[in-house]
C-alpha cells in the first residue's frame, strides 16, 4: 500500500511539474508580447515628435515659402532667405529621414504625417538643382516611403 501512495504521489507530482513548465511557457509568450507592445508605443510616441518638427510655424512658413519659390516676392527681396529656407526644410527631412530609414519610429505615422509634403519638398529641391550632396538621406527616405504599406498593421 505504501508503494501505491508513493506511485501516486509521483504521478501528482509530475502533472504539477508539467503545469509548472507549462505556465513557465505562456509567461515568457506573453512577456515577449508586452515587449512587442512598449516597443510599438515607443516607435509611435517617437514618431509623433519626429512629424511635430515639420508642424512648427517656422517650417510650415519656410515650406511655403519654397512652394511658391520662382515667384515668391520674399525671395527677390532677400537672396539669402531662399538658402536658409532650403537648409531648414531639409534638414528637418533629414531628421525624419534617419528615424524613418533605421526604422526607429513608427513608419506608417511618418508616411501619414508628412509624405505629400516631403513629395512636394522634392518637387521644389529638383527645380532648384541645389543641395545635391546634402539629400542622401532625403532621397531615400523618399524612395523608401513609398513602399511602406500601412493597411495590415496588428498593432
Amino acid at each position: 500500500m505504501k508503494n501505491g501512495k508513493l506511485m501516486d504521489i509521483d504521478k501528482i507530482e509530475k502533472k504539477f511539474s508539467i503545469l509548472g513548465n507549462f505556465a513557465v511557457i505562456v509567461g515568457v509568450i506573453f512577456a515577449i508580447y508586452q515587449i512587442n507592445i512598449a516597443i510599438h508605443a515607443e516607435k509611435r510616441g517617437i514618431a509623433i515628435d519626429v512629424i511635430s518638427k515639420t508642424k512648427t510655424s517656422e517650417f510650415l512658413q519656410a515650406q511655403t515659402r519654397l512652394a511658391s519659390w520662382p515667384e515668391c516676392i520674399a525671395y527677390k527681396n532677400d537672396a539669402s532667405l531662399l538658402l536658409y529656407d532650403l537648409n531648414y526644410v531639409l534638414n528637418t527631412y533629414d531628421i525624419v529621414a534617419v528615424y524613418f530609414i533605421n526604422n526607429i519610429a513608427d513608419r506608417c505615422i511618418i508616411k501619414q504625417g508628412v509624405y505629400q509634403t516631403a513629395i512636394d519638398f522634392k518637387k521644389v529641391l529638383d527645380i532648384s538643382d541645389c543641395q545635391k550632396d546634402k539629400r542622401i538621406s532625403f532621397d531615400r527616405f523618399i524612395e523608401m516611403i513609398g513602399d511602406v504599406n500601412c493597411e495590415k498593421k496588428f498593432l
